[in-house]
């Protein structure tokens, strides 16, 4: 299991996330054969959902930019 916390500040405020991974190995240990991820996706959304805004109005660094926060954000927008 790993248990690691994450931040970063942002144009839309300060991100803060604390994640948790448990893998499980195949039989010689060589290989991770499943992976599962905790964290507060209500948290990660409503993040993104922010980010998301303030790259529409145009306070982002280009299109290639909006465009992977826009998948993301789309992404985590059902996993609350």
């Amino acid at each position: 299991a790993l248990h690691v916390f994450g931040s970063v500040s942002s144009p839309v405020g300060k991100y803060e996330q604390e994640y948790s991974w448990f893998l499980t190995f195949n039989e010689d240990g060589t290989k991770v054969k499943r992976m599962e991820e905790m964290i507060d996706s209500s948290y990660l959304a409503e993040f993104f959902k922010r980010l998301h805004n303030y790259v529409e109005v145009g306070g982002g660094q280009g299109e290639a930019w909006a465009d992977s926060v826009r998948a993301a954000y789309e992404e985590s927008r059902g996993e609350a």
